[in-house]
């Protein structure tokens, strides 16, 4: 019997393009059971209205239904809620305002046949940014029994995994025995809830053909936040990550997540202040770093007037020295 896929599509204001992410799913060749969970996050455009005109209309094999936040709650308390309603062997994330290939769930089904203990099959992308495009960073089809492989590949400077939730097709198993939900209330929770899947992730397959299409749209979360809702987000992601930090891998994820820390600190927000303070401390315990970091993160912490010109510079000079020990 060939297995359920419970695909989730949060919908909050994507009006213009719901119909195209629909349009996509329903087009789908797999010959299996699919289940479409639309979660509607309480937007105030027609996206919804078109949602509920699209299903009266369709007549495939493919169960839609749509479950109605009271309020919006975000992109990651929509995916939460659809993960929970799904009665489905596998999971798949899509975003509303982008669209699957026709073969989609039918390449990363047979992929899983071939590899039946993966616990992620993960597709290709296509989109304008051709750095989503996994054959340029991987060669090999399937890792497996191979955390420390999937983790040295993760906190790596060139890390070979997309980080986006969407795309993979993913053991329900796996989620829920792991507590593998998005932190909500967050912009960026791709960033938190990947650390955590690789944390634990044993074996995963990849799709070189692409299934997935992806679009920069103008009105999407990811194009119109402002740089403090960013910095805000990323500091609740790196307090977590901090939190969470272990062997064998730790001075890898001190390297990987410092640099976030650079990147995104905002002398306006109080907690990344006492964040750096934490992780100053926290990087003294690892002497071959502690002289490198320190002296970093000291100076940023100064962030004296001309707070972009120091910026830059100190990510030119992090970013120097992290190629350099990233050698050793």
């Amino acid at each position: 019997m060939e297995s359920l896929i419970s695909i989730i599509v949060p919908v909050f204001n994507v009006e213009n393009y719901i119909k195209r992410c629909l349009l996509s799913i329903a087009s789908q060749s797999y010959k299996g059971p699919i289940e479409c969970i639309i979660v509607d996050d309480c937007g105030y455009d027609n996206s919804i209205r078109i949602c509920t005109d699209f299903i009266s209309n369709y007549n495939g094999e493919i169960h839609f239904s749509i479950i109605h936040h009271q309020q919006n709650k975000g992109l990651a308390a929509a995916r939460n809620t659809g993960t929970l309603h799904s009665k489905g062997e596998y999971i798949y994330y899509i975003d509303s305002d982008d669209e699957i290939t026709s073969n989609c769930i039918t390449l990363l089904v047979d992929a899983l046949e071939h590899h039946p203990n993966a616990e992620i099959i993960q597709g290709n992308i296509k989109a304008l940014n051709d750095s989503y495009n996994i054959s340029r960073h991987i060669t090999i089809d399937y890792i497996e029994d191979n955390n420390p492989w999937v983790r040295k590949q993760f906190y790596n400077i060139r890390n070979i995994f997309p980080v986006n939730a969407w795309n993979k097709l993913i053991k329900r198993e796996f989620i829920f025995q792991n507590k593998l939900f998005f932190m909500e209330g967050i912009i960026h929770e791709d960033q938190q809830w990947m650390y955590h899947v690789t944390k634990v992730l044993q074996s995963i397959a990849f799709v070189f053909e692409p299934t997935y299409i992806h679009y920069i749209t103008p009105n999407s979360i990811m194009s119109s936040l402002s740089q403090k809702r960013s910095d805000e987000s990323w500091l609740k992601i790196l307090e977590d990550i901090y939190t969470n930090f272990d062997g064998p891998f730790y001075k890898e994820q001190l390297l990987k997540y410092t640099n976030y820390l650079i990147c995104h600190y905002n002398r306006d927000l109080s907690g990344y202040k006492e964040l750096c303070k934490s992780y100053i401390l926290l990087l003294k315990k690892n002497r071959f770093y502690a002289s490198y970091f320190c002296t970093i993160l000291s100076f940023r912490l100064l962030n004296l007037t001309k707070k972009e010109k120091n910026r830059y510079r100190i990510i030119s000079i992090f970013q120097k020295l992290f190629l350099l020990i990233n050698r050793f």
